[in-house]
């Protein structure tokens, strides 16, 4: 999703610009901004979002990179991203398919003849 997106989303919560640039600490103006496009929110503002909408700091600041970077850095941040994700799945695997892999391969071993 789009850093813009998220900005409308978080606007759509407060309903008006004022109460979420309270809640963000950035000007009414920078608000706008964003929403349009037209700029990409610091890091600090990254964070902020992250907790009003709860979701992963870590990929959303990447995604900040991401967005503000052009040529050759663009496409290192993209290749982080892809990174962090594959770190993600590899770990979501072995703490909860793996395990599971392994009580069912002592189940067969317990429930198999004994020569």
């Amino acid at each position: 999703m789009e850093l813009s997106e998220l900005m409308k989303e978080i606007r759509d919560k407060y309903k008006n610009d004022s109460l979420t640039s309270r809640k963000l600490k950035i000007s009414r103006q920078a608000i706008i901004n964003i929403c349009e496009g037209y700029s990409i929110p610091k890091d600090e503002t990254v964070v902020k979002m992250c907790e009003e909408l709860n979701l992963d700091k870590d990929k959303m600041i990447i995604k900040a990179h991401t967005e503000r970077s052009k040529g050759e850095v663009r496409k290192i941040w993209e290749d982080i991203g892809k990174k962090l994700s594959n770190v993600a799945a590899a770990l979501l695997v072995s703490v909860f398919v793996a395990p599971q892999m392994l009580a069912l391969n002592s189940i067969r071993h317990s429930e198999s003849p004994s020569g």
